[in-house]
């Protein structure tokens, strides 16, 4: 079983972390083979910026995406440049609240996830938009066990994010958004 996962958006929103989190609960919680590819554009904040994780029970050959079966989009660039490139049964999480056009081809299912106005209104921070994101895919796949995520949470983020990161989780996983079929 290979799973491959790319997160697209800017640096800032957590993409990186997000790519992070999935790898370590692969290898430390699942036991695993997983590894992490990550860019940035010339600038870290603010600038285009992607991961990808690849995990396997088996030992891993290629460590780069080639088609992935998930992909997590947090900005326009990141959708136009990744939306045809997933599977052709893969499946695409977006946050809708930024992403307004969204390419791809026919057979993808599709979230429309606001996760960045979610945060902005009910978390005062659209910082949290990442972690909201990782509840709903939690909740939408067996890559992580709720449980993990939330060790996760409360061992890598910082300490002053805990509580909040922990609210954006729970509320992500417990959304109920109809997916979309391209």
């Amino acid at each position: 079983m290979r799973t491959e996962i790319k997160i697209g958006g800017y640096g800032g929103q957590g993409v990186i972390t997000l790519g992070r989190m999935l790898t370590q609960c692969a290898v430390h919680y699942k036991k695993l083979a997983a590894v992490q590819t990550s860019a940035y554009g010339v600038a870290a904040r603010g600038g285009s910026c992607w991961t990808e994780v690849v995990i396997s029970d088996e030992d891993i050959d290629y460590p780069r995406v080639i088609k992935p079966d998930y992909l997590i989009i947090f900005s326009q660039d990141a959708a136009l440049k990744y939306g045809k490139m997933i599977k052709d049964d893969g499946v695409i999480l977006y946050d809708s609240s930024i992403v307004k056009e969204l390419p791809t081809k026919k057979g993808i299912t599709i979230h429309q996830i606001p996760a960045t106005r979610i945060c902005r209104e009910k978390f005062k921070s659209p910082l949290y938009a990442n972690i909201l994101m990782l509840g709903f895919f939690v909740a939408l796949t067996n890559v992580m066990s709720k449980k993990d995520a939330r060790k996760l949470i409360k061992t890598t983020l910082p300490k002053h994010t805990i509580e909040s990161n922990l609210k954006a989780f729970e509320y992500g996983h417990s959304l109920k958004i109809k997916p979309a079929v391209a």
